[in-house]
């Protein structure tokens, strides 16, 4: 979500009986969300939430151990990225490229 989402946004409720609406606002500004409105006359926050966003890199691999037994075998090790995307990384993807 990005700032051009920000503007003021009416959600209107229609039945039988009639209809009803809210105003309300949405601010999007850097890495935060935030939902408000105005209620007699008080301002009303009702969400502050995190933009997601894709995490960031993670840290350098370091390789912990080489094996050249029956199967070459190498492990490596990196730390998590400092960023998130305030969502749960799933997984990482490895590539492999062997030179010449």
């Amino acid at each position: 979500m990005t700032a051009s989402y920000s503007g003021q946004y009416t959600c209107q409720a229609v039945s039988e009986m009639g209809t009803t609406d809210k105003s309300f606002s949405i601010n999007v500004t850097g890495k935060l969300i935030k939902v408000f409105y105005i209620d007699s006359h008080e301002l009303v926050v009702r969400a502050s939430c995190p933009v997601l966003d894709v995490p960031g890199v993670p840290g350098r691999p370091t390789v912990t151990s080489y094996h050249t037994d029956a199967v070459d075998s190498i492990t490596i090790s990196w730390t998590p990225p400092e960023h998130c995307g305030h969502c749960e990384i799933q997984g990482y993807s490895i590539d492999c490229s062997i030179g010449e």
